[in-house]
């Protein structure tokens, strides 16, 4: 239950990054962190961070 918690508040630490980070490669950096502790937090299974960083700002 706590773990779960956890996971969800990681994945809302991406916009917090995205409002908070001002440059690209330090955003992109925090967000593949926070991709990976997700990763490690559901047991091991891969969360893929595909994030295109462009000016700041993240795309699809």
């Amino acid at each position: 239950m706590l773990r779960q918690k956890l996971i969800a508040l990681l994945k809302e630490c991406c916009w917090l990054l995205e409002k908070t980070v001002e440059g690209p490669r330090e955003l992109r950096q925090m967000q593949e962190q926070v991709a990976r502790k997700i990763a490690e937090l559901e047991g091991g299974k891969q969360v893929q961070a595909n994030f295109e960083v462009s000016e700041g700002k993240k795309v699809a």
